[in-house]
């Protein structure tokens, strides 16, 4: 997920996602798919793209990024709203044609 935010998402710019929303969205991703199967590394790429999902709806839906263990704590209060959804573009455009290098 670091890696797409660098070369892709917040590629040219200093990120407005940190790692610490990418740890989050991957300890959400785990809370919701707990078995060992869905982790399998032929579901690596499934995974990824949960996750990348998760993290736009929550960026456009909602801008509200719920902290794993304190949910009532909102990541994004603290994050420029442009930003944010200038970001959720670019990811949302990387979805339609997905590339890794």
């Amino acid at each position: 997920m670091k890696k797409l935010r660098d070369d892709f998402w917040c590629k040219d710019q200093t990120p407005v996602l940190t790692s610490y929303h990418l740890k989050n969205v991957l300890f959400w991703e785990c809370h919701s798919h707990p078995e060992k199967k869905s982790w399998a590394p032929n579901m690596v790429s499934v995974r990824v793209f949960s996750m990348t999902k998760y993290l736009v709806e929550r960026i456009d839906e909602k801008l509200n990024l719920p902290q794993y263990f304190y949910p009532e704590v909102n990541l994004f209060r603290h994050k420029h709203k442009g930003q944010l959804k200038a970001t959720a573009k670019k990811i949302k455009d990387w979805l339609k044609e997905p590339i890794f290098n």
